[in-house]
């Protein structure tokens, strides 16, 4: 393998194993980074025009290259050391000269930097609508089905009634706080650190780190060159965590699924494309997608724990530890992404079942209301929770409360309240837009 950093000629021991060790994985998760590295070297090249390094012509020949291998596909080789030397020599192999210029003022720290950036923002964005999505399929689910009640339960036992529409609501919102704690992450990683090289800054070069940022559709620039660096490991942290919690929510949620598809409660019916039968039991159908769905969220925790101590102990600038920050970031997001498609197409098969609900709306479950209403009445709460005990026992707690009404919340009149994604679903769609716009202006 030849490296970019080789001074010259071949190095005289024999490095395979190093490089298998330290280039061969990761290569893997480069591949990802393809689409953006050639827009960071398109925006960088034309932030070495505006700086006098490269002329008119060679800025052109430059895009225009960078413009074929974007139509026409970048595809590394066990040659290749990372994604950039491989840019780099495509570039060099077709123009000579320009290719050869195309690193001026820039280390592959601020490169790799910027590639995973841009990564993030399209992972980021991508499971953004897939929240939003669930939000609208829970939404529909609750309406569908309003005014079914069945047996909640606290500590796995009968509790209270508790209607379809509001168990959907419920998820809908915690979904919503999980979207914005995404979106928190995204302007996170929303920043541009191309230019600041190896976290030192680009001597004898002016280079005008605003319009890079504009070229790549950053919302704003991370101006202090040691800063890119420091912030190697925090960002990600960030990002995953967002993740963590999306997966969290789909857990509880899966968890519930697989818990009222048991046929003790049967309180859901599952389509058969997300379950699967026995090798050796007929009668089996069990709830898969949903197990696997519960099991996510220990693969993100996984991501997560690389991530967040990774860079401490680590003195200011690069080491070579932070390399490991690409493949958890991306297989991160990845199974976050893929956790939500799941649960999208099985959500879209998953229906309650009104009459095994009703079943389950036992006496016992309207105790409660029971002694609120002898509260309404006049009795002190506590001779009412007695009084509840004995009317309990004697048979004189019953399902009339629910044509009352009394079983719902005093929270929620009516029907639950939906979340009102509105805003921040427009905010997707506009910055999705100008990300495109940006990139297809910096092409050329």
């Amino acid at each position: 393998m030849k490296h970019l950093w080789d001074k010259s000629g071949a190095p005289a021991t024999d490095r395979a194993w190093a490089d298998r060790f330290t280039s061969a994985a990761d290569r893997h998760f480069d591949a990802r980074l393809v689409e953006a590295d050639l827009w960071t070297n398109a925006a960088h090249a034309r932030v070495l025009h505006q700086a006098g390094v490269l002329d008119r012509q060679e800025t052109d020949a430059l895009l225009a290259e960078l413009r074929r291998l974007e139509h026409q596909g970048l595809h590394l080789t066990d040659e290749d050391e990372d994604v950039h030397s491989a840019v780099e020599k495509a570039l060099t192999d077709a123009l000579g000269a320009p290719g050869k210029r195309i690193h001026t003022a820039r280390s592959r720290n601020d490169q790799v930097l910027t590639d995973i950036r841009i990564f993030v923002r399209d992972a980021l964005n991508g499971i953004s609508d897939r929240v939003l999505t669930l939000i609208d399929q829970l939404k529909a689910m609750g309406e569908r089905d309003a005014g079914i009640l069945y047996a909640g339960v606290t500590h796995t036992q009968p509790a209270m009634p508790l209607s379809t529409d509001a168990w959907a609501a419920g998820y809908a919102d915690q979904l919503l706080q999980d979207l914005h704690a995404l979106r928190e992450a995204y302007r996170t990683a929303n920043r541009s650190p191309l230019g600041t090289a190896a976290g030192f800054g680009t001597p004898y070069f002016e280079l005008d780190r605003d319009a890079g940022a504009r070229w790549l559709a950053f919302a704003e620039v991370q101006r202090p060159v040691a800063a890119a660096q420091l912030s190697r490991g925090p960002v990600e942290s960030r990002v995953l965590d967002a993740c963590g919690y999306l997966a969290g929510t789909l857990n509880r949620m899966a968890a519930d699924l697989v818990w009222m598809a048991h046929p003790a409660q049967a309180f859901v019916r599952l389509s058969d494309d997300q379950t699967t039968g026995s090798s050796i039991m007929p009668q089996k159908r069990n709830p898969d997608v949903w197990e696997l769905i519960r099991a996510g969220v220990h693969q993100v925790a996984g991501y997560q724990q690389t991530v967040r101590g990774l860079h401490l102990g680590l003195v200011s600038g690069y080491h070579r530890d932070l390399q490991v920050l690409k493949q958890a970031v991306v297989l991160g997001t990845d199974t976050t992404r893929d956790l939500c498609d799941a649960a999208v197409h099985a959500l879209r098969g998953t229906r309650f079942d009104a009459a095994s609900c009703a079943a389950s709306l036992t006496p016992d479950v309207w105790a409660t209301h029971h002694a609120n209403r002898l509260v309404r009445e006049g009795w002190p709460f506590r001779d009412a929770y007695r009084r509840t005990a004995e009317d309990l026992a004697e048979g004189r707690v019953g399902a009339g409360e629910a044509g009352t009404g009394s079983w719902r919340n005093a929270g929620e009149p009516g029907r639950p309240v939906w979340p009102d994604t509105s805003g921040i679903r427009e905010s997707v769609i506009q910055e999705k837009a100008r990300i495109q716009r940006a990139k297809s202006q910096c092409f050329g």
